[in-house]
Parts: C-alpha cells; sequence; structure tokens
C-alpha cells in the first residue's frame, strides 16, 4: 500500500488501512501523509502513543475522504457528541447504540460506515475505541482531543 511505501508511519501499524484502500485515491493518501507528517512534529502530539497516533491518521484519512463528515463530526468539542455521532456506526453486537445522535442521512453510507467501523473498532479488540464511558478514547486521548488538536493546526 502506498502508505507504507512514503515510509512516515514507522511507527503505525497501517495493516487495517489495507482493508479500506479502495476508498483512498494516491492523492488522498498523498495529502494525508503530508499532513500527518507535519502534524506529528506539533506540539500538540507530544506523547502521543502508537494508538492515538494512528486515530490521528484514521482522523486525517476521514477529513481527506469524507471532508463533510469529518467537519459535522468536529463541529463540537463535546466528548458525549462525539461518541453520539460514532455510535450510528455500530451495530448491536457491538456496542450501546442508545446513545446515537441522529445523523443527516447525506452521512448514512456503506463506505463511510465500513471505513469507521475498519479503522475505529476492528483494529484493537472490539470496540477499539472504548465508547463506554464520557469519552471515546484512542490510545491515551480521547477522539475529541485529537479532532481539538487537529483545529489547533487548521482542519475543520
Amino acid at each position: 500500500m502506498i502508505l507504507s511505501k512514503l515510509e512516515i508511519y514507522d511507527d503505525i501499524d497501517l495493516d487495517v488501512f489495507d482493508s479500506v484502500g479502495y476508498l483512498l485515491t494516491p492523492r488522498k493518501v498523498i495529502k494525508a501523509s503530508i499532513q500527518y507528517k507535519q502534524v506529528i512534529g506539533a506540539n500538540h502530539f507530544v506523547g502521543f502513543t502508537d494508538k492515538s497516533k494512528y486515530y490521528l491518521l484514521g482522523l486525517i484519512l476521514l477529513y481527506h475522504i469524507w471532508p463533510d463528515f469529518y467537519e459535522y463530526l468536529s463541529g463540537s468539542s463535546n466528548p458525549e457528541r462525539t461518541r453520539g455521532i460514532f455510535a450510528n456506526f455500530l451495530n448491536e453486537k457491538e456496542g450501546n447504540v442508545n446513545e446515537k445522535i441522529s445523523i443527516p442521512n447525506k452521512f448514512q453510507d456503506s463506505d463511510l460506515a465500513f471505513f469507521i467501523q475498519e479503522v475505529f473498532w476492528r483494529k484493537f479488540n472490539a470496540p477499539g475505541i472504548s465508547i463506554g464511558d464520557s469519552n471515546i478514547v484512542g490510545g491515551n486521548k480521547t477522539i475529541t482531543e485529537i479532532i481539538n488538536a487537529l483545529k489547533d493546526l487548521g482542519l475543520p
């Protein structure tokens, strides 16, 4: 996969991204890779675990593939809202879907659902993101913290 050829992800496991590779164009991968490299060098991301870096990459790819959804997801710094949005992509077997927050129909996309399930849940012990508490946690940071750090660097 093109991600591994760019040699900037030596500390994250990229295997799961192979399953969503059909959603990635080389241009999007290169843009996301450049952005990841810039972002990881910023002071906001000092001390990130490999798992947090993995979710950071997932969010950057999400931004480049579905920018409208990413903007909707990042529209609030409220962890409960973020968790409720992600809950839409869980099925009954994978987690508590009672916390769902309705999302617009335009985000009811099977490719988007597949991406979120593969990248954010199946990678690390289903669910890969802890959705049972007040935060969705990816490594040592919550997804909301990662999104807010990205906002500080110019992502919506």
